[in-house]
């Protein structure tokens, strides 16, 4: 036998898919994820019960911090960048300092930490401790409010854009709304299924919420549910919401991000790249980057803006592709069936189809130039132009 080198997870990144960079991250499967307001960090938690801290222009290791003796299930760092707060299966909720690394507080808590936010002045930690909510004190560390009402575990916490309010989800189906002065608590959604995700929206009153396999949009001021969408086939790992509150990105057990415009509830795009559960989010306040962890270990960016169009170019199976660089051309030749050739040609257009062709495309503007005839259907073989090369000089070509 000849040795040879299998890939073990994907090495190419499609064109068009939005995707910047990859970070290997962790050797297992991220947990949580957040990003710095200006977009230049990221700090993760994993499987590996490690907290790190990434550049993401470069997907340098800043920082790598160690104090849980289990699993990191959720973090959160305030807006100045200063302070995080880590909750893990073994039931401790620490704080720390991001400019030196070191652990400042722990907490051992009778129950699992399911999620963690801190308010937007950076004084208070949130956490979803087993069936309750607690409040902490960032400076002096103390539990400030213990808020009981959920039946099982609470798995999301956010604040509203005022700041009054905790916002819970919960394994029980419920969505619950507190006063973070007075624990005072209603509840928002009951009857959802197994609720695992949540998110404010910053300037629109809304929540999102996912259940299994449904994203919920409350508005917390009309008190109902405006759009209630499906689109993922399995469970749904993580929420994120754009400072505009116009976009939402949910992540799937399978390994996809899918883009929903909050107004009309639409599927707006699907970013494909990791190949497990996407299990943390963040968008930047420009509404055009994001950054996903996953399963897989991996940290990956992506930019909204990137033309995704994925059209079909030809009527029949895409058999063969070739460039000519001097002259900014594409050349593509096809068979039968129907596919989307996006994934090898930058940016393509539709035109009329023909059978047994070449077609040629202006590979800047993605523009259908001409079709090239001439060949036949064999009679035994079918049809289908199987190869096509260019000259150097870009002016011919074989097919």
């Amino acid at each position: 036998d000849i040795p040879w080198l299998k890939p073990l997870s994907r090495n190419l990144t499609a064109v068009g898919t939005g995707q910047q960079r990859s970070i290997a991250a962790h050797d297992m499967s991220i947990l949580s994820l957040t990003a710095s307001a200006n977009f230049e960090q990221a700090i993760s938690s994993a499987q590996d019960g490690t907290i790190r801290v990434w550049r993401l222009d470069s997907g340098e290791e800043i920082q790598r911090l160690h104090g849980h003796d289990d699993r990191v299930d959720c973090v959160a760092a305030d807006r100045a960048w200063r302070r995080a707060v880590s909750g893990s299966s073994d039931g401790t909720l620490k704080f720390w300092d991001l400019d030196s690394g070191l652990e400042l507080f722990t907490c051992k808590l009778p129950s699992a930490i399911g999620d963690v936010c801190i308010t937007a002045d950076g004084s208070r930690a949130i956490a979803g401790t087993g069936n309750d909510v607690t409040v902490w004190e960032m400076e002096g560390y103390s539990q400030l409010l213990s808020l009981a009402g959920h039946a099982e575990s609470v798995r999301g916490v956010c604040l509203t854009d005022d700041g009054r309010y905790i916002v819970s989800a919960s394994f029980d189906g419920s969505l619950r709304r507190w006063n973070l002065e007075s624990g005072e608590s209603s509840i928002l959604l009951d009857g959802a299924g197994s609720l695992r995700q949540i998110a404010a929206t910053p300037r629109a009153n809304r929540i999102v919420v996912a259940s299994s396999e449904k994203i919920f949009i409350w508005n917390y001021e009309t008190g109902s549910i405006t759009h209630v969408m499906g689109g993922h086939d399995k469970a749904i790992w993580a929420l994120a919401v754009s400072e505009d509150g116009r976009i939402a990105l949910s992540g799937g057990i399978e390994g996809d991000i899918k883009v929903w415009d909050l107004d009309s509830g639409a599927e707006l795009r699907v970013l494909r790249g990791h190949t497990n559960a996407v299990s943390g989010l963040s968008i930047a306040e420009d509404g055009e980057r994001v950054v996903s962890a996953s399963w897989d270990g991996t940290i990956r960016t992506w930019d909204l803006a990137t033309n995704s169009d994925e059209r079909s170019v030809h009527d029949g199976e895409l058999r063969a592709v070739a460039v000519s660089p001097e002259l900014g051309r594409g050349i593509s030749a096809s068979c039968d069936e129907k596919v989307d050739p996006a994934h090898i040609l930058d940016r393509v257009s539709t035109s009329p189809p023909a059978q047994h062709v070449l077609k040629v495309w202006d590979l800047e503007s993605g523009e259908f130039i001409q079709d090239l005839e001439g060949h036949e259907a064999h009679p035994a073989r079918g049809s289908g132009v199987c190869e096509v090369v260019v000259a150097h000089d870009g002016h011919w070509l074989l097919s």
